[in-house]
C-alpha cells in the first residue's frame, strides 16, 4: 500500500526560496529548517550549479539535496566543507555538441556563460552580462531553436536562456532523487516560479 504522506519537499531557489534581492529570508530559513527536523527531506531545485549556492546551503543547519543545472546534477554539500558528496546524477553536454553551441552563440554575438560543477565561465564580461536587457529575449528564442538537436533549452528568467543536456529537466532529476530515496512521487510536494520549474 502506498503512502500519501510527503516525504520529500522540492523548493526552486530564485524567486521562490529566496526573494527579490536574492537573499534567505529568516522566517524562510527557520520553515524549511522547521521541515528538515520534521524527518522530511528537502531538495533545493536550481539552475545554479553547486558551488552557487554553497552560501545559501551554509545558512541551514542541515544538508540539503541538491537539484543544480535545472535537473543536470544531484548531490549533496558535505557541512562544514560545501563539498559536493553523495552526487546521484551528473549529466553534461556532450565536448562536441558544447562546441557546436558555443559556435552557435558566437554566431548570434551573444557571450555564453559556461557553467561546471566547480565554475562559472565567460570569455568576456559584456553588458548582456552585467545587465539583464530584453531586448536580447527574442535572440535568445532563436538561439533555442537552433540548438535543439544538441540540448534541451529553457527559460529560467525571461531573457535568461538555459541549455542542457537533452530531456533534463528538474522535473526527471527529481523523480531520480525520489527513487533513489526509495520514495513515491505521490510523496513529493515541489514548488517554484519560473518555466524551469
Amino acid at each position: 500500500m502506498k503512502s500519501s504522506a510527503i516525504r520529500l519537499f522540492a523548493v526552486d531557489v530564485d524567486g521562490t526560496l529566496l526573494d527579490s534581492t536574492h537573499r534567505l529570508r529568516t522566517d524562510v530559513k527557520d520553515s524549511v529548517c522547521r521541515l528538515a527536523a520534521s524527518g522530511l527531506q528537502i531538495a533545493l531545485a536550481t539552475a545554479r550549479g553547486p558551488a552557487a549556492v554553497r552560501e545559501i546551503v551554509r545558512q541551514f543547519d542541515f544538508s540539503p539535496w541538491l537539484i543544480c543545472f535545472s535537473g543536470g546534477w544531484i548531490g549533496e554539500l558535505e557541512l562544514p566543507s560545501l563539498q559536493p558528496e553523495d552526487v546521484r546524477l551528473d549529466y553534461r553536454i556532450p565536448f562536441a555538441a558544447a562546441c557546436s553551441i558555443l559556435r552557435i552563440a558566437f554566431d548570434h554575438h551573444v557571450e555564453p556563460n559556461v557553467f561546471t560543477p566547480e565554475s562559472w565561465r565567460v570569455r568576456k564580461v559584456t553588458g548582456e552580462i552585467l545587465q539583464e536587457i530584453n531586448e536580447a529575449s527574442d535572440m535568445l528564442r532563436g538561439i533555442r531553436e537552433s540548438i535543439r538537436p544538441f540540448s534541451t533549452a529553457t527559460f529560467s528568467k525571461t531573457n535568461y536562456l538555459e541549455v542542457l543536456p537533452v530531456g533534463v529537466n528538474k522535473a526527471k532529476a527529481l523523480a531520480v532523487l525520489t527513487e533513489t530515496l526509495g520514495f513515491e512521487l505521490s510523496q513529493v510536494a515541489a514548488i517554484g516560479d519560473a518555466p524551469n520549474d
